[in-house]
């Protein structure tokens, strides 16, 4: 058992391999329960535009109980059960690749680094898989659609079987993308998590040995470990956070894209049109060795649509210029009447009262 300092590490032969598999399953398994209705939660509130379904956490708690009662909060839990697999691959692989590592490095850092990074990239491609179809049944809603895909009933009408609507989600993402379907954010998740997972395991050990010099002998170990934890997942945090800004900055460009129109149309376009030159005899486009001709032929159709442009917005601005000036117009008009009217009726007024003036003069002569 290697020693470092007062903190003991602990490797692959030293384990009881049965109580680690028995006791690791069934505490995540624990852990995956208590907190799965929150991330269905999460991820339908990320999926729905704006606040289209779901106003807010509790919102969406109280309308899921009330769709498809406490199921409804589990919906996708069996399938997302074999991520399990994935957790104990991911410690496993770990520990086998510390100590193939230790074959040719004894130090620490180096067999955690390697070791941390290839139980991530092990563990992703398990999980990643399950999750896309773990996430596309958290979006089946009773007679809505939120996702791509929707589970259909049985011709009874009575929904389906036990892992039918596994088997539904998972034949048409077959048939909608293929094998590839099931790696969507496969990239993006080894990324985010094999950078972050290689950096952890270094880290932890690290701050683990000096907090055994800080601390007194007497204090324990457990100590260490639960403070090592989040130091060393702060640490990674920090030192991987510009790749998981880059990542989120790309997302955040794919989701404006969706926004502005269809994604799929655009791309399936695209793959028509690469299709479509496959077939054409004539060569493309190639610089032809004259600078101004090959600047011509480029800026030429450039310069003349944004002339066509800039002509289409001087039209609309004069339009909408020649609409204020005839509104001013009329209104000018209208006052014109207006001051007209308020004149013809101060005469008739000024007459009225000179008629008035004239009659009680008359009334006041003697006889």
């Amino acid at each position: 058992m290697e020693d470092k300092r007062n903190i003991q590490i602990i490797e692959w032969e030293h384990l009881d391999k049965k109580k680690f598999y028995v006791f690791g399953v069934a505490m995540t398994m624990m852990i995956r329960v208590s907190v799965y209705p929150f991330t269905l939660i999460r991820t339908r509130l990320q999926v729905q535009k704006g606040k289209s379904l779901y106003h807010g956490t509790f919102d969406a708690f109280i309308k899921i109980l009330r769709a498809d009662g406490i199921t409804g909060l589990y919906r996708g839990f069996l399938v997302n059960t074999f991520t399990l697999i994935s957790g104990q691959c991911y410690v496993t692989t770990y520990e086998l690749t510390r100590k193939f590592v230790a074959d040719y490095s004894q130090s620490n850092t180096v067999k955690s680094l390697v070791a941390g990074g290839s139980a991530s990239l092990v563990a992703q491609s398990i999980t990643v898989p399950i999750d896309v179809v773990s996430q596309h049944l958290m979006m089946q809603r009773k007679g809505e659609k939120m996702g791509r895909f929707q589970v259909r009933g049985n011709p009874e009408g009575q929904g389906v079987v036990a892992f039918g609507q596994t088997k539904d989600i998972i034949r048409q993402i077959l048939q909608a993308d293929g094998l590839r379907g099931f790696y969507r954010g496969y990239v993006a998740s080894l990324l985010t998590y094999i950078p972050n997972s290689a950096v952890w395991w270094p880290f932890y050990h690290f701050y683990a040995e000096q907090l055994s010099y800080l601390c007194p002998k007497e204090c324990p170990h457990i100590v260490f470990q639960a403070v090592s934890g989040p130091l060393a997942a702060a640490t990674a945090s920090i030192l991987t956070n510009p790749m998981d800004v880059i990542r989120t900055r790309v997302q955040e460009e794919i989701s404006d894209i969706k926004e502005e129109g269809n994604l799929e149309a655009v791309l399936n376009a695209l793959d028509k049109i690469v299709e479509e030159g496959k077939d054409r005899k004539e060569p493309a486009w190639r610089p032809s060795g004259i600078p101004e001709k090959d600047l011509h032929s480029v800026m030429a159709p450039y310069f003349l649509q944004q002339r066509d442009t800039l002509r289409r917005h001087v039209h609309k601005q004069e339009a909408e210029n020649q609409q204020l000036a005839d509104a001013v117009l009329a209104g000018r008009r209208q006052v014109e009447e207006l001051q007209l009217q308020v004149q013809a009726r101060q005469q008739a007024w000024q007459a009225l009262h000179r008629e008035q003036r004239e009659l009680v003069a008359v009334l006041r002569e003697p006889e």
